[in-house]
């Protein structure tokens, strides 16, 4: 179930049930703009008193753009849109000071500056690519403006100015390698169970939220399971919650061996799972909820030599157009499975009737899972 798994925390990443990349960069990107705008006006006006007017005029747009864009900016999608335009726009007023003003050294400053900020508001490789653009050219403009001028800088002021430019770089892209690993991290915890290593809830929350949208654009079917293990508190009573841990993991196993690698299997409770099927529809789902009961009463878990009797009621509905996210489907089968639960446990309830029923009805349907599903 690995690829459920990075698939989950993928989907999870997407619809924002972790702290996703695109809020990070609304925040830094609003500190960003509040700094430019101070910066760029003080520089304006110095430079204005300066007699630079090209380069004061140049400042002040800069500042006013990081004025007004402050103002606008209220969503992480418009923080996301304006990230390259702004640091594009950034970096071409940067160079252009660069072009205009006399060969100084205050001036690489800014040049050193635009690593940091094209990280920060870029990640990681649109930063990176951006940042040796970026230095690619000044570092022409700064070529061509030496060799246009008498002023002699030594090898050591020279080197200086490089190395310093590269560990800014480089510590920059290693701060932000390590924080987009340490966020990838702590979005895969967010939806894996860590005793049976299947996703949580969350995880089946994104799963689903992916599901509904091809069930909408494409008319296709999907159903949902909700299964709970019989008397599992009698279990932990009798052999310790060592051995129920045991046979938690087993099911993990056993869903690993009987669904499809598009299914999505989750622990959503202490002894209760949820199985998410996309591309099948009630029927189907119901056959392959009667195969996996059987499967689980017929082997039991083996432990240390000795078997343990375990068994499963379940419930399966369809999952509807108008399901808005996982607890719909979740609610309709959680009273299906306690119907069963009072009707003797140990079966699978669904609005279709019993599976018998329904195998007798629809032989073609079994047949197709039979290999899938067989029994040991």
């Amino acid at each position: 179930m690995s690829d459920i798994k990075t698939s989950a925390s993928a989907a999870l990443r997407r619809k924002g049930c972790a702290d996703d990349a695109a809020s990070h960069r609304l925040r830094v990107m609003r500190i960003v703009l509040a700094l430019l705008g101070a910066c760029f006006g003080l520089l304006a006006l110095f430079n204005a008193l300066d007699g630079r007017p090209v380069i004061a005029l140049a400042e002040f747009g800069m500042a006013c753009c990081g004025v007004l864009l402050l103002i606008k900016f209220r969503s992480d999608q418009e923080a996301e849109r304006w990230a390259l335009p702004l640091t594009m726009l950034l970096g071409a007023v940067i160079l252009l000071v660069f072009w205009r003003k006399p060969v100084e050294e205050n001036v690489f400053f800014w040049i050193m500056l635009m690593p940091v900020v094209s990280y920060l508001l870029l990640g990681r490789y649109r930063g990176l690519r951006y940042t040796a653009v970026f230095m690619t050219l000044a570092l022409a403009i700064s070529v061509y403006k030496f060799s246009q001028t008498d002023i002699g800088y030594s090898l050591t002021a020279v080197f200086n100015v490089v190395l310093c430019s590269l560990c800014i770089f480089t510590m920059t892209h290693a701060h932000e390698k390590a924080r987009e690993q340490v966020h990838r991290q702590l979005t895969e915890a967010a939806v894996v169970d860590p005793l049976t290593g299947l996703i949580n809830r969350a995880g089946l929350s994104a799963r689903f939220f992916d599901h509904r949208a091809s069930l909408r654009r494409h008319r296709r079917p999907g159903s949902l399971i909700l299964l709970d293990l019989d008397h599992f508190k009698a279990i932990n009573d009798s052999y310790g919650h060592a051995v129920g841990d045991r046979v938690l993991i087993w099911m993990a196993d056993l869903f690993d061996e009987c669904l499809r690698e598009m299914d999505a299997a989750s622990r959503i409770g202490g002894e209760e799972f949820a199985l998410l099927l996309p591309d099948a529809d009630e029927r189907v789902a119901l056959l392959i909820a009667e195969r996996l009961r059987g499967r689980i009463a017929a082997g039991g878990c083996e432990i240390g030599g000795q078997r343990i009797k375990v068994t499963a009621t379940m419930g399966v509905t369809p999952i509807e157009q108008d399901d808005s996210d996982i607890s719909a489907p979740l609610m309709r089968a959680d009273a299906l499975l306690y119907r069963g639960k009072r009707d003797g446990r140990d079966r699978v309830v669904s609005n279709l009737g019993s599976p018998d029923s329904v195998f007798d009805n629809a032989p073609d349907v079994a047949g197709l899972w039979s290999e899938r599903m067989h029994s040991p």
